[in-house]
């Protein structure tokens, strides 16, 4: 596992000076594909699943789940059900015979990927104004937190002009 250090400077080296990957993989000492893929990410990706997690216990009871968490979200927020809540109703009405840590586990990622997500756009502006008055090193700072708010979404290159 490479460190941020090192993928500032790969990131740098390949965006900002102009290096091709191949000549980046060769000053720093990785593999080509070493450097690809520190190009797609703005961050070192950390550990990363092979496969979803498998949950057989759950699989039978799905559609309480779907069901349970569709009406809290309509249901004002103290009447929402706890993931022990759910686990409980699972337990006696449905006969469940699974333990907590899944159900909450479960319960837990359901709802973070039913949230909303919003983009500040104020970041956004405030930077491009800054940017109006700025000078080329204070730019290429610039530009590369524009690519770790934007995720490595889209490639900036600053030129000379």
């Amino acid at each position: 596992m490479y460190g941020v250090e090192l993928y500032g400077l790969v990131r740098r080296a390949v965006m900002l000076e102009g290096l091709s990957q191949r000549a980046a993989a060769r000053r720093f000492g990785i593999d080509r594909g070493t450097v690809g893929k520190m190009m797609a990410s703005p961050a070192p990706p950390g550990y990363r699943r092979q496969m979803p997690v498998r949950r057989p216990k759950l699989a039978d009871h799905e559609g309480f789940f779907e069901q349970v968490l569709t009406d809290d979200e309509r249901a004002p927020a103290k009447q929402r059900h706890t993931a022990r809540r759910i686990f409980e109703r699972l337990r006696d009405e449905r006969g469940f015979d699974g333990c907590y840590s899944t159900v909450r586990d479960f319960v837990r990622s359901q709802r973070q990927l039913r949230k909303e997500v919003s983009v500040p756009l104020t970041i956004l502006e405030t930077l491009i104004e800054r940017a109006l008055v700025l000078t080329n090193r204070e730019l290429e700072s610039l530009a590369i937190r524009l690519i770790h708010i934007l995720h490595g979404g889209c490639r900036l290159r600053i030129l000379p002009g």
